[in-house]
């Protein structure tokens, strides 16, 4: 049993569940669609036609006496990235995120179409549009096997040579080979999505708060109807009459 479970976690991690999902979503480079993708290409802002082809996405703009329309499509991620204030750009690790207290995280980028009037005009190409955390030991984290010795793809969890070698080009970067990752780094903070399970929902749960100075009743309710709203706690505060007086 011993040898099964060291098997499992040598391919496998506590947090394995996080890296895999946010594997899933990002884009993966190989032409296929990952769920971004899928996102922005079913994006539909300023109308309710029904469009369905490879262009991308659909913005409508509101222009007086012309018809533009943006068709979005192609989301890039690249390596995480710090950019100076002179304006240069290096690769991040981390560990200095964490002691410059910055967020680790990766330039977006799309390809937009501008239809005016039905004609399209130039494509641009690797359009940055904004910044995205990566979470650590990621697909696309500069820690990853898969980028962090160059050019050479490392397999830790078949050869030893590789596995050792792994090791080492963390530890060069101040990086615990022992730590799975699965958590972001924002504004030099360690932060770790927290999986939340709703076992009654609909339903009023009551308990009894200490931590301020009177006694507290706290009232939680998570909507049904709206499964992603956040939950709602509406405090009682019970006070003496002389208080009131």
């Amino acid at each position: 049993m011993k040898e099964i479970i060291e098997s499992f976690f040598r391919e496998r991690s506590l947090v394995n569940h996080q890296l895999a999902s946010y594997d899933d979503c990002i884009p993966t480079g190989d032409n296929s669609l990952s769920r971004m993708e899928k996102i922005v290409r079913s994006i539909r802002v300023g109308t309710d036609e029904e469009v369905e082809d490879e262009k991308g996405g659909l913005i409508k703009l509101d222009v007086i006496d012309q018809d533009i329309i943006i068709r979005v499509k192609n989301i890039q991620l690249g390596e995480p990235t710090i950019r100076e204030a002179d304006g240069s750009d290096h690769p991040s690790s981390p560990m200095e995120c964490r002691l410059r207290k910055l967020t680790y995280m990766s330039p977006v980028k799309m390809d937009f179409t501008i239809y005016r009037n039905g004609v399209p005009t130039q494509p641009e190409k690797g359009v940055q549009v904004g910044n995205m955390p990566i979470m650590v030991r990621s697909r696309r984290c500069n820690l990853h096997a898969n980028h962090i010795a160059g050019d050479r793809v490392l397999h830790p969890t078949t050869s030893d040579e590789d596995r050792k070698m792994w090791g080492d080009l963390l530890r060069q970067k101040g990086e615990d080979p022992l730590d799975p990752g699965g958590y972001f780094i924002i504004n030099g903070t360690e932060r770790v999505l927290i999986s939340m399970e709703d076992l009654a929902p609909n339903r009023v749960t009551v308990e009894i708060n200490k931590r301020y100075a009177k006694k507290t009743e706290v009232y939680q309710r998570m909507k049904e109807l709206f499964p992603d709203a956040e939950l709602s706690n509406v405090e009682k505060i019970n006070k003496s009459k002389e208080e009131d007086l």
